[in-house]
């Protein structure tokens, strides 16, 4: 049993083995205390009751010793009874002659046990005229079940008569210091029990209270590790642990406000982050690990037409075309289901696909799709995809491709020309005549040229796209213009087209670079020659343009340069692109001439003299091409 105590006392923690030795301790103690002093106070009572009791045996001898001496010997049975019927603790009166014969005895009905008979002949008093010490003649028993003190007194009456009286008075002093004792025990160890019995029913009680505040506690604990650290506890279901309540509040209110400073600033970073998003130009989507819309920029909803409808948490999926699902749903599968564990490289979880747009649009994007892994946790945080407007590029990429083709047919033809020409000349020199060698060495010449010319088209066009910056001088129109018609009225003549040249009274002089103006005006008087047809007219007009035409903060007046045909005239979705590079509008009218570098070549000289050049075309009626100047200004 002690085994198993000890066994079970070490299960326990410190503090309450503490609790359970301070209990024991604090219930012995006083236990013990308890104890002594009713002992103590129990033995005093004793001791006070045995000396009353002397004294009482001392009074009641000598008052008898001292009256004997005036009574008779035969008044002695009435005296007796007198003392008996007087005195309630008298037990009995017995008055025995020395010889054992009683004489008297009181009650009559006493009965002499073996006990009682011993003690009435086991003493043999002798009279002496000393003093009497009356402790001598006491005797304590018990009889008939009560405790008695027996009192010899020696009776020695005139006529030499011996008489020992025996008083039995009860003594209950030896009962009560039993029952005393007993009491005290019984005291003591209901003190005890006590003690334990209210150390138990107050750890009980705050066992109960604690545990109601620990629950309110811990249902607070929850719900701050769930997130709601609004979560307050009342102060009137802690009882006892008040203290810890105030501490979780504040904690709790810490908690909140750190989480509202924490949400303002993922907020903001948010904004920020979908501010930089919003305005960039390639088009980006986000997408959440079950392929749900999370984000998406102005730039997406513009490439993808699409998405405009779309709402953010619904599937990705469910708004694209059925011709884009199937292209994009296996490359995001692969990203939804690739092992972060094995992933080193990005081009390992980054998807590229080129998607035509099946649409009004007709546009052809490119999408890149990469996985965002959060490689600490070995999740799938989200998919991004990049969108991007490929289709210019194309475009330029199959514009360069023609030009690519269109100069090297250039650059080929007349270096077959000149060489085939040489090449004749060198090896049939003494068999042709001096007219036809003159003729061959014209077409070289021709040749030569044209391949000048090509060559000085590209430097020009990479020279103005340098960026170079040269002073602007003062131009006189009328001085470069006739010149310019000069040069192209024979060719016109050859192709059976009126060209006309018109220039104001009152255009004065210009602000530009004289060289590229004549440029200028030479290829967009070309292109008009190249689109004309037979008995149309080109007309160049150079006049001084209405204020009006101008904004109410800038109108100075310009000079207007103006060419207008009667060719074939441009189709609106061509007037868009027809002043970027290496497009050519040949192709529409069966032609091969050019290397769709003219117009990209004029439109960056007019910007360069801070002007813009302005188109007006319908198809088969003829097109308008013209630029405004600005006007020198005159010192006074």
């Amino acid at each position: 049993m002690f085994k198993n105590f000890s066994k079970w006392f070490n299960y326990l923690d410190l503090y309450t083995r503490l609790l359970a030795c301070t209990t024991v301790f604090i219930s012995l103690l006083v236990s013990s205390m308890i104890y002594f002093i009713l002992y103590d106070l129990h033995k005093s009572i004793i001791i006070n009751h045995v000396e009353l009791l002397n004294i009482l045996i001392q009074v009641i001898s000598l008052y008898i010793i001292t009256t004997v001496e005036f009574i008779k010997y035969y008044d002695l049975a009435i005296i007796l009874e007198q003392i008996y019927l007087t005195m309630q603790d008298i037990c009995y009166l017995i008055a025995v002659e020395p010889s054992g014969n009683i004489i008297s005895i009181f009650p009559d009905n006493t009965f002499i046990d073996p006990i009682l008979l011993n003690i009435l002949l086991r003493k043999n008093i002798k009279f002496h005229d000393v003093v009497i010490n009356i402790s001598d003649f006491v005797l304590s028993y018990s009889w008939q079940s009560h405790d008695i003190v027996d009192i010899v007194i020696p009776l020695n009456f005139t006529n030499n008569h011996n008489v020992n009286l025996h008083i039995g008075l009860i003594n209950n002093v030896i009962s009560l210091f039993n029952s005393s004792m007993i009491y005290t025990f019984i005291l003591s160890v209901i003190t005890f029990t006590g003690i334990w019995i209210v150390s138990f029913c107050t750890i009980m009680i705050n066992f109960f209270m604690i545990n109601e505040s620990v629950k309110y506690i811990r249902s607070g604990i929850n719900s701050i590790c769930l997130g709601n650290f609004a979560t307050r506890i009342s102060y009137k279901n802690l009882r006892g642990l008040i203290g810890l309540g105030s501490d979780f509040n504040n904690m709790s209110k810490r908690l909140e406000l750190y989480e509202q400073n924490n949400v303002k600033q993922l907020l903001l970073e948010k904004s920020k982050l979908e501010t930089v998003l919003s305005i960039i130009a390639d088009g980006l989507i986000l997408l959440d690990q079950d392929l749900r819309i999370v984000f998406v920029n102005s730039s997406a909803y513009k490439n993808l037409t699409f998405l405009k409808s779309c709402i953010i948490g619904n599937y990705f999926t469910d708004y694209c075309p059925n011709y884009i699902n199937r292209q994009i749903i296996p490359l995001l599968n692969d990203l939804v289901n690739c092992n972060p564990n094995v992933v080193y490289n990005i081009s390992d979880y980054t998807k590229n696909i080129t998607v035509y747009l099946n649409n009004d649009t007709s546009k052809t994007v490119e999408l890149v799709i990469t996985a965002v892994f959060d490689f600490d946790k070995k999740i799938l945080n989200g998919i991004g995809i990049s969108i991007q407007d490929i289709t210019d590029q194309i475009v330029l990429n199959e514009a360069k491709t023609q030009f690519i083709s269109n100069v090297s047919h250039e650059l080929r033809t007349p270096l077959f020309n000149i060489r085939s020409f040489l090449e004749t000349l060198s090896e049939y020199s003494s068999s042709l005549s001096e007219k036809q060698k003159m003729e061959f060495l014209e077409i070289a010449n021709q040749e030569t040229q044209r391949l000048t010319y090509l060559v000085n088209d590209v430097l020009d066009l990479s020279r103005l796209e340098s960026e170079f910056i040269d002073i602007l001088e003062p131009v006189e129109l009328h001085e470069i213009a006739p010149p310019i018609i000069q040069t192209s009225y024979l060719r016109a003549r050859t192709k059976k087209v009126k060209l006309s040249f018109q220039i104001s009274r009152n255009v004065s002089t210009v602000y530009g670079y004289s060289n590229l103006l004549v440029q200028v005006l030479s290829n967009l008087i070309g292109n008009s020659l190249k689109f004309t047809r037979i008995d149309g007219r080109i007309l160049l007009k150079i006049y001084l343009s209405k204020l009006f035409d101008y904004p109410v903060n800038d109108r100075l007046p310009r000079i207007r340069v103006e060419i207008i045909d009667e060719g074939t005239g441009i189709d609106e979705l061509d007037q868009i692109r027809i002043f970027d590079r290496f497009v050519r509008l040949e192709n529409n009218v069966h032609t091969l001439e050019g290397t769709g570098l003219g117009l990209s070549i004029v439109k960056n000289i007019i910007e360069k003299h801070s002007s813009d050049i302005h188109l007006y075309s319908e198809l088969l009626i003829g097109s308008s091409f013209w630029f405004d100047l600005a006007i020198l200004e005159k010192k006074s």
